[in-house]
């Protein structure tokens, strides 16, 4: 079974092998959940034949391991995880509709260990999510200036257009009119 090369002081929260038989039951899955309506699309592929190599699943605090591929979580911030039936399920965008999941496939004896990873990678999520309500919250210029912005979206924008780069333009004709000199 392949094994992804990692750290010798690294963190596992889990770690488990799929077998064929559960392999094949994710697939159908997976599929099935896929053509429901509204449904999500799946956001990576996997062979419908059982890897000859087998799948090895291992999960850090901070990266997940399927088989060769690895991915790295801290790139997901805010992301919703949920323990289905036969998989765990990595929500990246979970504010809107989801348009692509990631399902990751979990035997049915290592559902314990998937409800703690899911448990842990929410947690992180919420954490992520309380920092930066928190740093937005802050009375900064650019917070400010954000939230001025957001309140009045279409008359910055037509000031920015119509007031500022003509400004702009103005003064960069200007100087390059003093600095350039008449043959």
């Amino acid at each position: 079974m392949f094994r992804p090369k990692r750290t010798r002081d690294e963190k596992l929260l889990a770690e488990w092998s799929v077998d064929e038989s559960t392999w094949r039951e994710f697939i159908r899955a997976i599929q099935h959940y896929a053509e429901q309506p509204g449904g999500a699309s799946l956001g990576v592929s996997f062979p419908k034949e059982f890897p000859p190599a087998g799948v090895t699943v291992a999960v850090r605090e901070d990266a997940l391991f399927v088989g060769r591929d690895a991915f790295d979580m801290r790139l997901w911030i805010g992301m919703q995880v949920t323990l289905r039936e036969h998989w765990l399920e990595f929500l990246p965008e979970p504010d809107e509709r989801p348009h692509a999941i990631f399902p990751v496939p979990v035997p049915s004896r290592m559902r314990a260990d998937a409800a703690l990873v899911a448990g842990h990678f929410t947690a992180v999520a919420a954490e992520c999510s309380r920092i930066a309500a928190e740093q937005r919250a802050r009375p900064t210029f650019s917070n400010r200036l954000l939230t001025l912005v957001e309140r009045h979206f279409i008359v910055a924008v037509l000031l920015f257009f119509f007031v500022l780069l003509p400004v702009l333009v103005g003064v960069v004709a200007a100087f390059r009119s003093f600095f350039v000199s008449a043959p």
